[in-house]
């Protein structure tokens, strides 16, 4: 789906995470912050499951700073907060691919209940196939 979204200036200690689907946010315009969040604190919000969406506190969180043509991949389970000011513009369009789980392994989703995520950088559309190799095969198939 496309999104042009108006970017978040405030102070925000929510992650959001999914159980079922994965999230890829690939920028077009503008710049924005996605944090990774790591060491869930507690539930912020309850788990939704119709909508595929819950929120949690992180005792850690590091910032992705994302541009044009950037992406970051949000596994299930992964806490994280897109749509972050960048201190740029203060609106951006992206596109955000949800992976549905089934196209995850099993020992993917297994590192990402642990908390300890598989991809936790932001990686150039143009140099991206020696570090996300793997996954590539099942990204471009969408």
């Amino acid at each position: 789906m496309v999104q042009e979204n108006v970017l978040n200036q405030e102070e925000n200690d929510r992650f959001e995470y999914h159980k079922n689907y994965a999230d890829l946010h690939l920028l077009v315009e503008g710049h924005e912050y996605s944090s990774y969040g790591s060491r869930v604190k507690d539930e912020a919000v309850a788990f939704d499951e119709a909508s595929d969406i819950g929120f949690v506190h992180c005792h850690e969180q590091y910032p992705l700073l994302l541009g044009y043509h950037n992406f970051a991949v949000f596994f299930p389970g992964e806490p994280h907060q897109p749509n972050g000011y960048a201190g740029m513009e203060d609106k951006v369009r992206k596109y955000l691919f949800k992976i549905f789980n089934r196209l995850v392994s099993w020992e993917e989703q297994a590192m990402a209940q642990k908390g300890s995520g598989l991809i936790k950088a932001a990686f150039d559309t143009d140099n991206f196939s020696h570090a996300f190799l793997v996954r590539k095969s099942w990204i471009l198939s969408l």
